[in-house]
């Protein structure tokens, strides 16, 4: 009588159960993992201005040649949009402060070489964590690069700041910011 293989011996058999297991438990948190979280409480969007001052790049220095130290512009942002959401996070034990997740994106970010008038654009998300208190002062640092292929060799960064406030659900109920030189 003819068998496959994988039912010769009773072993064999027995050995897959333990794996058939780890699949079905390993498998079942990885679903939940993927179901959505809950939906922002609140989507602002805010219009921001500012300029990033220029920097002066460091001088190279060769046994060929000695190139003069370079300098990047001015670059102002006359209005760039930003997308910001909450979603407030509490634990189950009363005593832990709620915390307030804040996703802040750049969309139509565009900025303006105030010399050279080269296009800048900035494409940035970042999501911050943090306690739910009334009034919270955030500040990011983004990059943005010229527009044009392989900009991104030179990016630079600039310091977005924003006021928020909230209500005891996490719900944005005013927000201003600006964009300025960053200092890291």
């Amino acid at each position: 009588m003819n068998m496959p293989l994988f039912l010769t011996g009773t072993r064999r058999v027995l050995s897959v159960f333990p794996l058939i297991g780890v699949l079905l438990v390993g498998s079942t948190s990885a679903l939940a993992q993927v179901v959505p979280a809950n939906p922002p409480q609140s989507v602002v969007t805010l219009p921001i201005a500012g300029t990033v001052r220029s920097t002066t790049a460091p001088a190279t220095t060769s046994a060929v040649a000695a190139p003069a130290a370079g300098t990047t512009e001015d670059v102002s942002f006359a209005r760039a949009n930003i997308q910001i959401d909450s979603t407030i996070a509490r634990d189950p034990n009363p005593a832990v402060q709620p915390q307030v997740i804040v996703n802040i994106t750049f969309l139509k970010a565009a900025g303006v070489g105030v010399t050279s008038k080269t296009m800048y654009t900035a494409d940035y998300r970042v999501t911050k964590i943090r306690p739910l208190v009334g009034t919270d002062v955030i500040a990011v640092t983004f990059p943005f690069t010229q527009d044009k292929p392989q900009g991104y060799l030179e990016a630079r960064s600039g310091l977005a700041t924003f006021t928020l406030t909230f209500d005891t659900n996490g719900v944005i109920t005013g927000a201003s910011g600006g964009i300025s030189s960053s200092t890291f």
